[in-house]
């Protein structure tokens, strides 16, 4: 009888083997088609992608005009010209003023606007998102010069505003202390209903029965939105953070071109700009190369240093 039991087991386990190893079998003949599948995006992806990039390290250690059919190579010069160059550090610093400065209008202001919606009706809601949403589907070139015209000294509309209430106008592209401020709030605008949308999905998802107990506890709305809507929200919160960072550093390079061409006095210069002016303007190619290489590292190195700060202030829900 024992060895009738030893028997069946055995006739089991190998049944499982055989299944497990047909299906592996199967599995396997099955990838090339899934290879396949993939195949026109990864195409896609090595054409317009990895192989520009590549190519930008490359052409970072040469001196090359785009239109000479011999190119010299220069090992670093390039990049040692570049961290000599007092146009270079005022692009960067310029950046990262650009960064931190869109960040109360363009993360806090939503954050407080989706608070205050969470609670109205249904379709009020949805009106007010379509209304502040909208501006987040309008081109950069086509927004640049919307606000082109409402920043015209003469004939602006943010002139015409202050002119009505008794005070004077401002030369808000032309003059160094405002040019800056005034691309910071186009772009605080462009994604302020973007993160808006983001922020109301994350606070709708939280279950509300947190707040209940909260308050049946004896919270206040303060100590509820502290101690419970911000612990949970924190995932979505570092999402607009970095989508936010990177997003103004990508995108600032229309506005600057339209509406100040990067002045006054370089005061709205920055990394973008300062390439597109080394490659298409100067024809400097290898310094245009080189510099993107530098962005790529510093941007690589700062999203790395904010996910290692942040995600000790970030909490998932088990």
């Amino acid at each position: 009888m024992d060895s009738l039991l030893r028997a069946k087991r055995a006739a089991a386990r190998g049944d499982r083997v055989v299944g497990r190893t047909a299906g592996t079998w199967d599995a396997t003949r099955r990838k090339p088609v899934a290879y396949l599948y993939v195949l026109p995006a990864m195409i896609f992806l090595v054409l317009f992608t990895y192989w520009p990039m590549l190519r930008t390290f490359e052409l970072g250690f040469y001196r090359w005009n785009m239109i000479a059919p011999v190119m010299d190579f220069v090992g670093l010069d390039n990049y040692r010209a570049l961290v000599t160059s007092s146009d270079f550090w005022i692009a960067f610093r310029n950046t990262l003023k650009y960064m931190i400065a869109v960040l109360p209008l363009a993360v806090g202001l939503p954050l407080l606007i989706a608070v205050l919606l969470l609670n109205l009706s249904g379709r009020l809601q949805a009106a007010f998102k379509v209304m502040l949403f909208s501006p987040s589907i309008v081109s950069f070139a086509i927004g640049s010069m919307v606000w082109l015209w409402i920043l015209n000294p003469i004939s602006g509309l943010a002139n015409q505003l202050l002119a009505t209430v008794g005070l004077a106008g401002k030369s808000w592209l032309s003059d160094p202390d405002w040019a800056i401020w005034t691309i910071v709030l186009l772009m605080a605008w462009k994604s302020f209903g973007y993160n808006l949308v983001i922020f109301l999905a994350g606070l709708s998802a939280i279950p509300p029965e947190y707040h209940e107990a909260a308050a049946v506890d004896g919270a206040s709305a303060w100590q509820v939105f502290r101690h419970v809507t911000w612990h949970l929200l924190t995932p979505t919160t570092l999402f607009v953070l970095l989508s936010t960072l990177v997003a103004t550093a990508q995108h600032i390079f229309t506005p600057v071109q339209i509406l100040t061409n990067g002045g006054p006095a370089r005061s709205t210069t920055n990394l973008v700009f300062i390439i597109y002016e080394y490659g298409f303007q100067f024809f400097q190619t290898g310094l245009a190369s080189a510099a993107a290489v530098l962005m790529f590292v510093a941007f690589l190195a700062f999203t790395w240093a904010q996910f290692r700060l942040l995600e000790r202030f970030v909490h998932y829900e088990s």
